[in-house]
């Protein structure tokens, strides 16, 4: 299935029927490999992403989203720490998270989340971002989920082993509690220190 969509005034993403030459263009991704949660299979739903666009376009919807304000307070915040940051736009790659930074030799991945509800439940993470998450954490990776949350003034960290979790999709359904949190002014190298520190090792032993 292909769709073209434009963005509206408030920077939401439309179905249009208009010329697609200056349009976004998506495409359905099937992605059918299943992730065992707690010894049940977990597929997730296909969906849209999108795979190519303009320039305008893209600095449009770049300079719109939520979460290029947190990644813009989160690399000032860590300018002066020395990670060395690589941002990505993984369109072709779902679940993939925004960020990998590494630091002296440590190397971790960060989902970057605004979570606009009053409590802190039900972050929004799509069904190929919690399936990444999860089967990454099973092979000992260090992949987390860094949510602001305005109403509270806070900025909290999430490992991304608990991605269905903290989505809502288990049988706790009220507000979660982070692993590390912080308030203004925001604790950018405690946040680091608090991924760095909780690492799993890079290689486990194996039965034979």
């Amino acid at each position: 299935m292909i769709q073209f969509v434009d963005m509206n005034e408030d920077g939401d993403m439309v179905v249009t029927n208009e010329d697609p030459s200056r349009l976004m263009l998506l495409t359905t991704l099937w992605f059918t490999e299943t992730t065992m949660v707690d010894g049940t299979p977990f597929t997730p739903e296909p969906e849209v992403h999108m795979v190519s666009w303009t320039d305008e376009l893209r600095q449009l919807a770049e300079a719109t989203k939520p979460e290029s304000t947190l990644w813009k307070n989160l690399r000032e915040g860590t300018k002066d720490l020395g990670v060395f940051w690589t941002r990505l736009e993984s369109w072709s790659s779902p679940g993939v998270p925004d960020l990998h930074g590494i630091l002296d030799g440590h190397a971790f991945w960060l989902e970057l989340k605004v979570h606009r509800l009053n409590s802190l439940k039900k972050i929004t993470l799509r069904p190929h971002q919690i399936a990444w998450q999860i089967r990454y954490s099973g092979y000992s990776g260090n992949v987390w989920n860094l949510v602001s949350h305005p109403s509270a003034r806070t900025i909290n960290i999430f490992h991304g082993s608990r991605a269905m979790e903290i989505a809502g999709q288990t049988e706790n359904k009220g507000p979660v509690i982070p692993d590390w949190s912080s308030g203004v002014p925001y604790d950018w190298k405690g946040a680091i220190n608090h991924i760095l520190s909780s690492s799993s090792p890079i290689i486990k032993e194996r039965d034979l």
